[in-house]
């Protein structure tokens, strides 16, 4: 619910909007931090059954210590088509093996050498939940989690059901030949060559009962009310972030909605929009994709990738803003180790790419952006060795090593091969805000609770003048404070020529200093009238005026006008303070949101 700063007045001011808060800033746990990204195979697969989670727990906290995150598909890599959590959809409805079960080795060598195998009941095979497992020991252990999703879905939106797992007898499970000429045995021209994708048929035959079509729109709107908003209520805040590949055949707000819903706090990326260099490409996410050029076209290594780095250089303590929808997310970099997402030869190792790797995750993590390496995993028995391993490969492993000890035991970057590779802005830029950013690091009750929005542009506008901040300076006690907005240059509410206005924070200026009135009015000290609906000043009434009643919403940080349900916001290009009807957009975005400070 709503809490009130004028705890004397209550009024209703759109509750049921709440839920559909932005959630700025929920990004700040990455701040300074850097992790690790792998795919697992998913579906019907040895690897699924026998994979051992205590063992991956076990080489991430001792052989990579440092790291905050991991990020995990849920989905096989970029294939929305098979996944590693049972689903009930997909499990039960649609796509035959795209669900982890528990086979067993010699199960799992006859299907791989018997086709006749494919009429086998897999449904009598108990489902496994992988991913639920590895969330729970993640938790346990305080590692982060961020899910990957293949944002085309089991649509398969952007490779086409040819590249589906079960597309004409590709997958040892499906008999595409039978279910495909089943399929489509009211067609004109029914499939008999197995030349189909029966899970992605079976899908879309869902979507049509569910929606009544199958056009993309659906496709994408299912998406993220079945798949998506199944997983991300089963997980709720076991998974911290969500980075979805493929944004342009998301519907990237229902993803966020539903995501929101189900944790408020939950970090969202999208692969979408421009990714050389950084930029905030949606008003609905936290952190940026940071994914490089195409692999297939330049090499992780390649200096194309280099504007990635340098634009960290022109963020804000690692954040970029939007001015169009007055956004901002927070830089992140997802780089590989190799010449291929999943598998291939590390790119790394010679010079100058072994100095590069240091330089550029160390400049991104100095100027505050996140920082994933994508390593390939081992499945199989390493030469010399008698047994199988499933975890992380060795090399990589090994290369990462390496580089964070160098990051550590250097007090500044090394030479970049760029011409100005920018100084480090503090002495110790990679520390985090810590994991509950909303301590205060004073007594003062005027930090910030996250992204420190209230830097001020003055010597100190922001610092509490005594250490009893709600202190009167009055002799009637009443309250008083003042207004600063979070977008840079993060002024004050200001009264000027009678009219509500905003500039530069003076902690001595009675004109930025605001009277709480019993009756919920807003005065101002230094004019000692009262500001009303329309953003100007007149004489204050002992009775109560719903012209002059304004409450602070502290769930949203706005300053809302009881009269109309308008919310104060700085409006940067004009210089101006205007307002508008409060949540007409479904989220707060920073010129909306005030921090109050004590006078």
């Amino acid at each position: 619910m709503v809490s009130f700063l004028f705890q004397r007045t209550l009024f209703v001011l759109g509750c049921a909007l709440v839920s559909k808060v932005y959630g700025q800033d929920t990004a700040d746990w990455m701040s300074g931090k850097h992790g690790v990204g792998f795919r697992l195979a998913g579906g019907v697969h040895i690897e699924t059954a026998l994979y051992n989670v205590t063992q991956l727990i076990d080489q991430l906290k001792n052989d990579l210590p440092g790291i905050t995150y991991v990020i995990i598909g849920i989905s096989r890599g970029a294939f929305g088509d098979i996944y590693i959590s049972p689903h009930s959809v997909l499990t039960n409805l649609t796509a035959r093996a795209s669900t982890p079960r528990q086979i067993t080795q010699q199960e799992w060598n006859d299907f791989n050498h018997g086709g006749v195998l494919r009429d086998f009941v897999l449904e009598s095979l108990p489902e496994r939940d992988l991913y639920l497992e590895i969330a729970q020991a993640l938790k346990a252990e305080g590692i982060r989690l961020i899910a990957y999703m293949a944002g085309q879905g089991p649509a398969m939106l952007k490779h086409k059901e040819k590249k589906a797992y079960d597309y004409q007898n590709r997958s040892v499970y499906v008999n595409s030949y039978t279910e495909c000429y089943e399929l489509t045995i009211n067609d004109t021209d029914p499939i008999t060559n197995g030349q189909c994708a029966p899970s992605v048929r079976k899908w879309k035959n869902h979507v049509k009962e569910e929606y009544g079509n199958d056009t993309d729109s659906s496709l994408k709107t299912a998406y993220a009310e079945i798949i998506v908003k199944e997983y991300a209520e089963k997980f709720g805040d076991l998974i911290d972030g969500w980075w979805f590949d493929q944004g342009k055949d998301v519907d990237i707000k229902k993803v966020h909605d539903v995501i929101k819903a189900a944790n408020i706090n939950a970090s969202i990326a999208f692969n979408f929009g421009k990714k050389v260099p950084l930029q905030n490409n949606s008003p609905y996410e936290a952190f940026t994709g940071g994914h490089p050029n195409p692999v297939t076209k330049d090499l992780p290594t390649s200096l194309k990738n280099l504007p990635i780095i340098e634009s960290m250089d022109d963020s804000d303590n690692g954040y970029f803003d939007n001015s169009d929808w007055d956004t901002r997310s927070l830089g992140h970099v997802f780089q590989l180790t190799n010449d291929s997402w999943n598998t291939g030869t590390l790119q790394w190792n010679d010079e100058p790419n072994s100095t590069n790797a240091v330089v550029w995750m160390k400049r991104v993590l100095e100027r505050k952006g996140a920082w994933t390496w994508n390593v390939k995993r081992h499945f199989g028995v390493y030469a010399g060795e008698t047994e199988l391993e499933y975890l992380l490969h060795r090399d990589d492993v090994k290369f990462l090593q390496d580089v964070y000890a160098k990051i550590d035991n250097t007090s500044a970057p090394t030479s970049s091969p760029t011409s100005s590779p920018t100084s480090s802005p503090t002495s110790s830029p990679a520390s985090s805000p810590t994991s509950s950013p909303t301590s205060s690091p004073t007594s003062s009750p005027t930090s910030s609770p996250t992204s420190s929005p209230t830097s001020s542009p003055t010597s100190s506008p922001t610092s509490s003048p005594t250490s009893s901040p709600t202190s009167s300076p009055t002799s009637n006690d009443r309250v008083v404070v003042r207004f600063q907005n979070y977008r840079r240059p993060h002024p004050c509410l200001v009264i000027r020529d009678e009219t509500l206005a905003a500039e530069t924070c003076d902690s001595t200026e009675d004109a930025q200093s605001w009277f709480i009135g019993e009756n919920g009015s807003l005065e101002n000290k230094n004019m000692r009238k009262c500001l009303t609906s329309q953003l100007t000043v007149e004489d204050c009434s002992v009775s109560f005026e719903t012209d002059h009643v304004f409450v602070y919403n502290k769930f949203h940080e706005t300053l809302i006008s009881a009269d109309g349900n308008k919310a104060i916001y700085f409006v940067k290009n004009e210089n101006k303070v205007k307002s508008k009807l409060f949540l007409n957009k479904g989220y707060v975005n920073r010129a909306q949101r005030w921090n109050v400070t004590y006078a």
